[in-house]
């Protein structure tokens, strides 16, 4: 049975400050991507949670005492909508 190892890590910033971001791993296994796990952040503070599949699902989780605004929850959602699926194609 093959590991899953993360293929590709990266950073996407929500704000133009910087300050609020998505921090993210993709897995595969075998050669298929398998998931994608992130975290939403504000100066390194974990905020909430993301989780993402090839398959179509997204996850998606806010810590109630995250103190986001609705505006920068919305903006963190709308960037995850953005960005799956170009995170989750493969790599060419």
């Amino acid at each position: 049975m093959e590991l899953q190892r993360i293929i590709r890590q990266g950073v996407t910033k929500i704000d133009e400050a910087g300050a609020l971001s998505i921090r993210y791993n993709i897995t595969e296994e075998g050669g298929r991507t398998m998931e994608l796990n992130a975290s939403i952040e504000r100066e390194d503070r974990n905020l909430g949670s993301v989780s993402a599949f090839p398959d179509g699902r997204v996850s998606f989780y806010i810590d109630k005492g995250s103190n986001l605004s609705d505006a920068e929850k919305k903006a963190a959602f709308a960037a995850i909508v953005d960005a799956v699926a170009g995170w989750l194609r493969p790599a060419r």
